[in-house]
């Protein structure tokens, strides 16, 4: 009984010490292998890689879209992001359309919106909107600009403001250039909302211009 006892102790002691063998060695073979130099350093080139392409969708995404405002007679007059390329047409329509007495005549629709661009659309029933269309909707043709001898800012040629004492070509392009942004002129004073035009200038000016 003795020697049955002592060789199942031994014999247990045989299997212990096989199965910490075997799992050492299973360990041993399926452990985490230290990384190579070059294994560190082509992570680190991989997620420079990601960071950078990251980083260059974020500014496509940027250079994708413009920001612009829309105000006057629209149902949802506001500021907006929409794709670089869009047009005004695009714009009333993320802003809900025109109301009821919204006026486009004097827009052109198919016109590219430019980045922080503002677009009034007139109302119908307003005859100082209706009198600026001229001057949006373009110079060619023949010209109304000219009542009393003054000239009209809402619907002169660049040509024609040229013309005007202290107004070269590129002050000119400045008026014309402001109206077509803010749906012409309401007051001649917003001439001074212009580079270059101060009280000086303004006041050789009052006297030639009107809206």
């Amino acid at each position: 009984m003795r020697i049955r006892k002592k060789e199942k102790i031994i014999g247990i002691g045989i299997l212990v010490t096989l199965l910490v063998v075997i799992g050492g060695f299973y360990y041993y073979i399926n452990r985490p292998k230290p990384l190579t130099n070059e294994e560190i350093e082509n992570m680190f080139v991989e997620e420079s890689t990601q960071d950078k392409e990251v980083k260059t969708q974020e500014k496509v995404t940027q250079t994708e879209s413009i920001v612009v405002e829309i105000k006057g007679e629209v149902k949802n007059p506001e500021v907006y992001t929409l794709k670089k390329g869009a047009i005004i047409k695009n714009l009333i329509e993320e802003a809900g359309g025109l109301t009821e007495k919204g006026d486009t005549s004097a827009i052109n629709l198919a016109k590219e919106l430019q980045n922080h661009e503002c677009i009034v659309v007139g109302n119908i029933d307003d005859k100082s909107v209706q009198a600026q269309s001229v001057s949006v909707s373009g110079t060619g043709g023949q010209s109304t600009s000219k009542t009393d001898g003054k000239i009209n800012l809402n619907s002169a040629t660049e040509a024609e403001l040229d013309t005007l004492p202290g107004v070269g070509k590129v002050m000119a392009g400045k008026i014309i250039e402001y109206r077509e942004k803010n749906g012409g002129f309401k007051d001649i004073e917003e001439l001074k909302n212009i580079d270059r035009v101060g009280e000086a200038t303004f006041e050789k000016l009052k006297d030639k211009i009107s809206i």
